[in-house]
């Protein structure tokens, strides 16, 4: 018997196979009767093997003890079950085959041979399944059972099968509920190509059963993805590539109105031509359609609170476009495509105003291809769709989406972009001339035209959507920019009557949801409209103040108000209505009902008063006392709109302020709007603006008309200005209005570091050399007075030292600097370089001027880096002009010697002006006469004759004090030029270029970091700080020779002083090392 079943199993292996192979062929040559001695001898045979089954069964619930046998003879055993199980799938396969044939052969033998046969699979399946033996013979069964149910042309009802079957071969679940599926213990093979081809038609079927948004979520979704990598891409093809282009030369034609408005009307078509390729069959069942479309709802079904990669959306761009390519005419393919383009649009535009600024031609494309696929699916759908309920629903939010796309298209940021025919400029030839000429193809779309075209679009989509208050919302503000747009727009239209303007505005509050509880906030967005729209309307005199407010009791917000009497009490009223709209917004995210009620406010009177009184409403929600503008994007704000907005907020409140003169608010609103670059549309030229007016308020604080600085300095020369204004940061004390002055200076050299080449510095150079120029101007007594003085102390010293005896011995001044020889004057002298005004203004602010920050207190005598800014805070009030130190103590005689603008790190001899050139000379010249030329020779006369007057003038102002000076004159000429990166500055004016880009080095510690609070300059001063403790090293040791030149003009200063009387100093770093020199000891005579 055992050769028996081992030949048996021999036959139906081959036979198995050979019938598989060819099942059209297998059974020619057999009749019924030969196919029912077949079907009886396999029945017989399956009873046998059956009867092993059974045992295996009673074996395994334990019915039936287990054979104990072991080693070769129970692996012996397990081969000989395999074998015996092998041939019992194939006789239900054979069975199966012959079964069919009968069928076939036979009509009557079956009212439904199809349902008769699946019958069998099915119940087969169940018994094999449940024994783990589906996999036996090489899963020929389960193949053989994926291949008839895949090619019913009717699935209904067989759906569980389809799915434990694929389940069954290659571990993909298709099944909506995961329970209904059963693990037949079958190891999974990889997915094929053609099996794959297949199971595309179930797997749609599968797919609009579910809600698309859950699909993205769902196993179903992971069986698809594994679905198109087995399929592929797409090979081309002549008809593709044809398509192809055609579809792209449509995407990137300009819109023209008139196959716009043909469109609409369902007239317009794109010349594709059939493709008949194995794909193209693949896109008639919406496989292609439905990847992009699952692409497309993951994107929008995301909550983002930050900007996300929209690779997504370019996934759902190539899917929607390969199944257009196709040729499908497909109109919700347009539809969705429309929708991709509109979401990377909004997601360019949503979170910063970046895109708009630097890529606004982008943003135009983007928008004139969703408008392109929004007509040419309204022109598709009206041709081929039928008009059933669902079809009319999705046909509805079609035409929304439509009239939102043109009314956005037609507002800011983008302004008409996406119809504008500037790069579409064409030749023509003219016929009369026959000469060519430039000139657009037709003409734009005018703007009226669009609003008019949009509001037709949401008219027709409340038709099947009467309850969408978006809807109505976008239609009554088209009827409102018709209604309100000037004759010039309108041309020869008709006008939008007053009542269907009113009417659609009750119609949005009308089509408002209940709210589902008392803890959610109500949509405000209908009732501001109507609010805002009234309030116009009343003020224009198009209705009566009883009118409107007879109107507004459609919100509720109104009911409770006292309704005004006439029309000068009109304007109470509808402030009390925005006010109860404000407190009905709890979470405060709808930020222009305060604006609105500020200009109600201030734009009738425009005085003061009334600008105190709108500045007072905006501080309470829009700007904080830092200036921080909090302004949020409510959830049905258009994207890109929040960006528009707040420019015109910045606008409106720098205007306020500029009538306040409030300087100091301003001064902290400029520093935001310079940081939030990305926060404001066209910053740049925001800034500009929003400076501009910082600079009015600036020059009426300090009274300076615009070009002050030609009547200063046009009548001096160069070498006068390097004198008098290094004798002006000598003054111990300046003239009452300086304090001012140099606080207004303070602010406008702050402003151009601000700025870091944003906008071109000549601007702010005007503004700081006017300052400076006034400083100058006012302080000229005090520095000819001073100059006297000096020249009356030098008189005085030269007769003392003429009378002296023994000055030869006198032994070298510790505090001198190297004697050498200065160098000799250039031949031809120049006008005032404007880079040497900027110089001397940031000179003379940062050593007159104290830390705006207010520092520790230490004692008087001593300070350590004075003229370091710790802290740059927003505040204009004018401060205490800080004295020049003139003194210091025996401890730390080198402090106060640094000056606090940092050294340029481009500063070369190249970049000097002439006057730059010579400022060294002069500036140890005028150090030299401070310091009384020899203090040593003080300390001399003082031991000779304590009581006399040169001794108590050195006891006063000491070695360490006098010292200092003409080194911190020389620095700050030298650490002058930390923000001038221009070549030479002669004459009167100096290259802007150069400038900015020096400033951009030297505004990288502008407090970019230090976020959101009031100290917002903080990272300025910490930088310069940095930037001066890097290089003052280098500049003491690299430049002594420079410093030498500027004390060899105190040499040359020394009238009457015999040269063998004085002994130099022996090396060019003396006046380095003379820093660290304790007091000055008295000499030896």
């Amino acid at each position: 018997m055992l050769r028996w079943l081992k030949l048996l199993d021999g036959i139906l292996s081959k036979t198995v196979s050979a019938v598989l192979q060819e099942q059209c062929k297998a059974y020619d040559c057999f009749d019924m009767d030969h196919l029912q001695a077949s079907m009886s001898a396999v029945a017989r045979l399956s009873k046998l093997l059956h009867g092993f089954v059974l045992y295996e069964d009673s074996v395994r619930v334990g019915q039936t003890p287990r054979s104990e046998l072991r080693g070769s003879l129970a692996k012996s055993l397990e081969n000989f079950k395999d074998k015996l199980r092998e041939m019992y799938v194939r006789c239900w396969i054979l069975q199966y085959t012959l079964l069919k044939e009968t069928m076939a052969q036979n009509k009557d033998a079956s009212d439904a041979p199809t349902y008769d046969c699946i019958h069998y699979l099915r119940g087969v399946h169940n018994a094999l399944g449940i024994r783990k033996m589906c996999k036996r013979s090489h899963k020929q069964f389960l193949k053989l059972m994926k291949a008839e149910l895949l090619a019913l042309d009717e699935k209904e009802g067989y759906e569980l099968d389809i799915c434990q079957i694929l389940y069954d071969i290659h571990n993909i679940k298709l099944s909506l509920v995961d329970s209904h599926l059963v693990d037949h213990g079958c190891p999974p093979e990889k997915l094929d190509r053609s099996t794959a081809i297949m199971m595309v038609d179930f797997v749609m079927r599968q797919a609009k059963k579910m809600n698309i948004k859950d699909l993205s979520k769902s196993e179903l979704k992971y069986t698809i993805d594994k679905m198109q990598q087995a399929i592929g891409t797409t090979k081309s093809s002549p008809p593709l590539s044809y398509n192809k282009r055609v579809l792209t030369a449509y995407l990137k034609s300009p819109l023209n109105p008139s196959e716009v408005f043909r469109a609409v009307r369902g007239v317009g078509d794109l010349p594709l031509i059939p493709v008949s390729t194995e794909s193209a069959t693949i896109a008639r069942n919406g496989w292609y359609f439905l990847l992009g479309y699952a692409a497309l709802t993951k994107f929008r079904s995301q909550k983002r609170l930050n900007p996300v990669p929209t690779t997504d959306l370019d996934e759902a761009v190539a899917w929607f476009r390969q199944d257009l390519e196709h040729g499908t005419s497909r109109w919700e393919s347009w539809y969705r495509l429309a929708q991709t383009y509109d979401s990377k649009l909004e997601e360019d535009i949503t979170w910063s105003a970046e895109k708009i600024n630097n890529n606004r031609m982008e943003l135009v494309t983007w928008q004139r291809y969703s408008i392109h696929c929004y007509a040419m699916a309204v022109s598709t759908a009206i041709r081929y769709e039928d008009p059933t309920p669902e079809i009319r629903a999705l046909l509805s939010e079609l035409y929304t989406d439509f009239g939102i796309r043109l009314y956005s298209s037609s507002r800011a940021p983008l302004s008409m972009g996406a119809f504008s025919l500037t790069d579409y400029t064409r030749h023509f030839s003219n016929e009369e001339s026959q000469q060519m000429y430039e000139a657009q193809p037709f003409k734009e779309m005018k703007l009226y035209s669009v609003w008019n075209l949009a509001s037709y679009l949401l008219r027709r989509a409340i038709i099947n959507k009467p309850k969408s208050w978006v809807t109505h919302y976008m239609f009554a503000k088209c009827l409102w920019k018709m209604f309100s747009c000037d004759d010039s727009v309108r041309g020869g239209s008709k006008r939008i009557s007053l009542d269907d303007l009113l009417d659609s505005l009750l119609d949005t509050i009308d089509a408002l949801p209940q709210r589902k509880d008392s803890r959610t906030d109500p949509i405000f967005e209908p009732h501001f409209k109507i609010v805002s729209i009234v309030h116009k309307l009343v003020n224009r005199g198009i209705i009566t103040a009883a009118e409107g407010s007879k109107t507004l009791l459609a919100t509720p917000w109104a009911r409770k108000v006292q309704a005004p009497e006439d029309n000068a009490s009109w304007k109470p009223y509808i402030l009390a209505v925005i006010r109860n709209l404000k407190h009905a917004d709890k979470s405060n995210w709808h930020h222009r009902m305060a604006v609105r009620a500020a200009h109600i406010i201030y734009d009738d009177t425009n005085d003061a008063e009334s600008a105190a009184a709108a500045k007072n409403e905006l501080t309470q929600q829009i700007f904080t006392k830092t200036m921080t503008i909090q302004v949020w994007r409510p959830e049905y704000e258009r994207p890109g709109r929040h960006f528009v907005y707040t420019t015109r907020y910045v606008y409106f409140f720098v205007a306020l302020l500029d009538q306040l003169n409030d300087r100091a608010n301003l001064d902290q609103l400029l520093r935001r709007v310079r940081k939030k670059q990305g926060d404001f549309i066209n910053h740049t030229k925001l800034w500009e603006d929003v400076y501009l007016t910082y600079a009015r308020v600036i020059r009426r604080a300090g009274n300076i008309s615009e070009g002050h600085e030609e009547g200063v300095f046009k009548p001096i020369g160069w070498e006068e200005f390097v004198i008098n204004t290094a004798r002006l940061e000598s003054l111990p004390q300046l003239a009452p209005e300086s304090s001012t002055l140099l606080e207004l200076l303070r602010d406008a050299v702050e402003l151009k570091k601000l700025n870091n080449n944003l906008m071109k510095v000549s601007l702010l150079e005007d503004l700081i050399a006017d300052l400076y120029s006034r400083l100058y101007e006012v302080n000229m007594p005090h520095v000819i007075e001073q100059a006297n003085e000096e020249s009356k102390e030098k008189m005085k010293v030269d007769h003392l030292l003429m009378g002296s005896d023994g000055a030869a011995d006198t032994p070298t001044p510790p505090a001198s600097a190297p004697t050498s020889e200065a160098p000799a004057p250039r031949g031809r002298t120049k006008g005032i370089a404007r880079r040497d005004i900027q110089k001397r203004a940031e000179t003379i602010v940062n050593r007159k001027l104290a830390p705006r920050a207010p520092a520790t207190k230490v004692p008087a005598p001593v300070e350590t880096e004075p003229s370091h800014r710790a802290e740059v805070s927003v505040t204009s009030a004018p401060q205490q002009v800080k004295e020049v130190a003139r003194a210091a103590t025996t401890d730390d005689p080198g402090s106060g010697q640094q000056s606090d603008i940092p050294h340029s790190l481009h500063e070369s001899a190249d970049d000097e002006s002439e006057l730059s050139e010579m400022d060294d000379e002069k500036l140890s010249k005028l150090a030299g006469d401070r310091k009384m030329m020899f203090p040593n020779l003080q300390e001399m006369r003082r031991s000779l004759d304590p009581e006399s007057e040169i001794s108590a003038q050195a006891s006063a102002d000491g070695d360490g004090a006098n010292e200092p000076v003409g080194e911190t004159e020389d620095d700050g000429d030298r650490e002058g030029d930390v923000d001038i990166g221009e070549g030479e500055g002669e004459g009167e004016t100096i290259g802007e270029d150069g400038e900015e880009g020096e400033e951009g080095i030297d505004g990288t510690g502008d407090g970019e970091g230090e976020g959101e609070g009031e100290g917002e300059g903080e990272g300025e001063g910490d930088g310069e700080d940095e930037e001066e403790d890097n290089e003052a090293g280098a500049d003491e040791e690299g430049t002594g020779d420079i410093e030498g030149e500027g004390d060899g003009n105190d040499a040359d200063e020394m009238e009457g002083v015999e040269p063998g009387n004085i002994q130099p100093n022996a090396t060019v770093g003396a006046g380095h090392e003379s820093e660290n020199a304790s007091e000055a000891e008295p000499m030896d005579i």
